[in-house]
Protein backbone atom coordinates (compact mmCIF):
# COMPACT_ATOMS: atom_id res chain seq x y z
CA UNK A 1 0.00 0.00 0.00
CA UNK A 2 0.64 3.59 -0.52
CA UNK A 3 2.32 6.30 1.92
CA UNK A 4 -0.75 7.18 4.40
CA UNK A 5 -3.50 4.60 2.77
CA UNK A 6 -4.19 3.57 6.31
CA UNK A 7 -5.06 7.12 7.14
CA UNK A 8 -7.25 7.46 4.23
CA UNK A 9 -9.29 4.05 4.72
CA UNK A 10 -9.76 4.97 8.14
CA UNK A 11 -11.19 8.43 6.88
CA UNK A 12 -13.80 6.42 4.65
CA UNK A 13 -14.79 3.61 7.23
CA UNK A 14 -15.44 6.89 9.91
CA UNK A 15 -17.44 8.70 7.14
CA UNK A 16 -19.74 5.61 6.75
CA UNK A 17 -20.08 4.93 10.12
CA UNK A 18 -21.18 8.73 10.94
CA UNK A 19 -23.54 8.92 7.72
CA UNK A 20 -21.09 11.21 5.97
CA UNK A 21 -20.81 13.88 8.89
CA UNK A 22 -17.48 15.08 8.64
CA UNK A 23 -17.19 17.00 11.58
CA UNK A 24 -16.89 13.31 13.53
CA UNK A 25 -13.69 12.81 11.34
CA UNK A 26 -11.50 15.51 11.63
CA UNK A 27 -8.97 14.14 13.71
CA UNK A 28 -8.45 11.53 11.17
CA UNK A 29 -8.52 14.02 8.32
CA UNK A 30 -5.71 15.92 10.52
CA UNK A 31 -4.01 12.75 10.99
CA UNK A 32 -4.02 12.04 7.05
CA UNK A 33 -2.83 15.25 6.23
CA UNK A 34 0.42 15.15 8.86
CA UNK A 35 1.26 11.43 6.72
CA UNK A 36 1.37 13.60 3.84
CA UNK A 37 3.30 16.24 5.36
CA UNK A 38 6.19 14.10 6.52
CA UNK A 39 5.74 12.23 3.47
CA UNK A 40 6.79 15.37 1.27
CA UNK A 41 9.31 16.37 3.84
CA UNK A 42 11.13 13.23 3.69
CA UNK A 43 10.60 12.81 -0.14
CA UNK A 44 10.15 15.84 -1.48
CA UNK A 45 7.23 18.09 -3.28
CA UNK A 46 8.47 16.41 -6.77
CA UNK A 47 7.47 12.97 -5.25
CA UNK A 48 4.90 10.90 -7.24
CA UNK A 49 2.47 11.63 -4.74
CA UNK A 50 0.79 8.81 -2.87
CA UNK A 51 -2.54 8.26 -3.52
CA UNK A 52 -4.15 9.34 -0.54
CA UNK A 53 -2.60 12.65 -0.45
CA UNK A 54 -3.67 15.71 -2.23
CA UNK A 55 -0.73 17.52 -4.31
CA UNK A 56 1.69 19.21 -2.06
CA UNK A 57 0.10 23.32 -2.71
CA UNK A 58 -3.49 21.74 -1.92
CA UNK A 59 -2.08 20.32 0.82
CA UNK A 60 -0.50 23.49 2.12
CA UNK A 61 -3.32 25.18 1.51
CA UNK A 62 -5.66 22.43 3.95
CA UNK A 63 -3.02 22.89 6.79
CA UNK A 64 -3.16 27.03 6.56
CA UNK A 65 -7.12 26.22 7.25
CA UNK A 66 -7.09 24.15 10.42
Amino acid sequence: TSACHAHACAIQSCLQKNTFQQDKCEGLIDALYRCCARFYRSHGTDAKQPDACPKPAELKKKLEKR
